[in-house]
């Protein structure tokens, strides 16, 4: 599993020319090359701070949700850990796949420089903050559904099977 998360985070093999500096400081290639790039790039993730993580956080809520309470209905929680782990770690996987557009803007009759600029800017920094409202909605979602999925898997139990304890309660 880990080996899988380090793979999908790690990003497609076209990257490996990139010209970032580790831990993702600004691009070695274009830093001081341009004033225009400069401001294009400090105005665009001025606006990536302010676009919503409503999207993010509801879709890693409900991947959470579904991927916890499967897991701990179906397994129990001991067995069910590899889904309530994966309901914590997938949505931010998938979220850091999708690459965040920039909305239309005075920034497209610009020049190029700083269009380049506005939408490395935008895309860094609203990915992030994607990336981190998908990682806070799955692991909200998964207590949720681990929670639900072990009451009701305790409900069956009771229900269905009063002489046996398959949660341990």
């Amino acid at each position: 599993m880990l080996l899988l998360v380090t793979l999908a985070l790690a990003g497609s093999p076209d990257e490996s020319d990139s010209p970032y500096v580790l831990g993702g400081a600004q691009p070695l290639a274009r830093m001081g090359t341009s004033d225009s790039w400069a401001q294009g790039y400090g105005d665009g993730r001025r606006d990536a701070e302010e676009r919503p993580r409503t999207q993010p956080l509801i879709l890693g809520a409900g991947a959470g949700l579904v991927l916890g309470g499967t897991g701990s209905f179906s397994c129990g929680l001991c067995c069910g850990a590899p889904l309530i782990a994966a309901g914590c770690v997938v949505p931010p996987i998938v979220s850091e796949q999708r690459k965040p557009t920039p909305p239309s803007g005075p920034w497209e009759t610009a020049d190029d420089h700083y269009q380049a600029g506005y939408v490395e800017g935008y895309q860094r920094v609203a990915g992030q903050r994607q990336t981190r409202a998908a990682l806070w909605g799955g692991v909200a979602g998964t207590a949720m559904g681990a929670l639900v999925g072990t009451s009701a898997l305790y409900a069956v139990q009771q229900l269905w099977f009063p002489e046996r304890n398959f949660i341990g309660l």
